[in-house]
C-alpha cells in the first residue's frame, strides 16, 4: 500500500502563493488557468471571447498606483492582488477588467476547521463600490498533511476498463493512501464565503495547494462548488475607474503587467 501523493509542508506568504498561481510561464500544471477562467469567460460566453488573443496580467497593484480614492472610513484592499485585463491585435479590453481578492486559510488535524484569518468579504465590497468590472474572490487552502495514521484507503484505478465480463470490484486496482483534509477545507472556505452574502457576480472559488516531494505543485479543485466562481458584471461598473486601470497600464506597461497569450497555455 502507497501514498497517493507524499505531502510536503511549505510555507508561503500570501505573495508567494500570488506569484505561484499568476507563474503561468514555468510550468505545465493543467489547472493553471482553471482558476480563473470562470469569471474571465462565462460573463461574455466562449463566442464573446473568441475576439481575445490574450490577457495582460498584474498582480499585488498598489491602490495608490491607481490614484483610486478611499471610501470615506469603508475598507477597502491596500492592493489589488490579481488582475486581468483581456486584449487583442487592435484593442484592450480595460471595460472588462477582472480583479481578485486572495486570502489564505492554514487548516491542519488538530484545527480541521482552520480558516483564513480574513474572510474578505470587506474587501470585496470595497473593489464592488470602486467598480471594478469583473470581482472574484479566491481562498486557498494550504493544508498541514495528515499522519499516517489519519490517512483514509481509497480504491486507485489507473486504467478504467471497459474490462468485459467483469465486475467493477475486479477491475485492476491497489489501495493508496489519501489525504481528505484539502478536501474539506474547500468545502469549509466556500461555505463561509457563500454565507457571507456576497451577490452573485462575485466569482468564488477556494482550491487547495500543496507540494509533493519533487517540489511539484498540486491542486485540488472541487466540481461540488464550480458553479459559484463565475459571475457576471458589477452593475455599479465604474468609467472613472476603468480609466484609471487604462492610465496605470499605458504608464507602467511590461514593467507592472505581463502578457501571456491564451494559445500559450493550450500549447503546455
Amino acid at each position: 500500500m502507497k501514498k497517493l501523493h507524499e505531502f510536503i509542508d511549505k510555507w508561503l506568504s500570501e505573495e508567494e502563493v500570488i506569484k505561484l498561481i499568476t507563474d503561468f510561464r514555468t510550468g505545465k500544471e493543467r489547472y493553471d488557468l482553471r482558476l480563473f477562467d470562470d469569471l474571465l469567460f462565462d460573463p461574455l460566453g466562449y463566442e464573446g471571447i473568441e475576439e481575445y488573443e490574450g490577457y495582460y496580467y498584474g498582480t499585488m497593484i498598489e491602490r495608490s498606483e491607481l490614484k483610486l480614492e478611499r471610501q470615506g472610513n469603508k475598507i477597502v484592499p491596500g492592493d489589488i492582488d490579481i488582475v486581468f485585463i483581456p486584449y487583442n491585435q487592435n484593442q484592450v479590453f480595460f471595460n472588462r477588467t477582472a480583479v481578485w481578492e486572495v486570502k489564505i486559510a492554514r487548516p491542519h488535524s488538530e484545527k480541521i476547521n482552520k480558516s483564513s484569518k480574513s474572510l474578505g468579504t470587506d474587501q470585496i465590497r470595497g473593489l464592488m463600490e470602486d467598480g471594478f468590472p469583473l470581482i472574484g474572490l479566491m481562498h486557498v487552502c494550504m493544508s498541514y498533511p495528515l499522519k499516517e495514521s489519519s490517512l483514509v484507503d481509497i480504491r486507485f484505478h489507473k486504467d478504467p476498463g471497459p474490462y468485459p465480463g467483469k465486475s467493477f470490484e475486479e477491475y485492476p486496482h491497489e489501495i493508496v493512501k489519501m489525504d481528505w483534509l484539502p478536501g474539506l477545507s474547500i468545502k469549509n472556505q466556500m461555505n463561509r464565503m457563500i454565507m457571507s452574502g456576497l451577490p452573485k457576480y462575485i466569482g468564488m472559488t477556494a482550491f487547495a495547494l500543496n507540494f509533493d516531494s519533487s517540489n511539484r505543485k498540486l491542486i485540488t479543485l472541487s466540481e461540488e462548488y464550480r458553479g459559484y466562481s463565475s459571475g457576471y458584471f458589477n452593475p455599479k461598473k465604474s468609467g472613472n475607474t476603468i480609466n484609471a486601470i487604462k492610465e496605470h497600464f499605458e504608464l507602467f506597461g511590461d514593467k507592472r503587467y505581463t502578457k501571456l497569450k491564451i494559445w500559450d497555455l493550450n500549447e503546455n
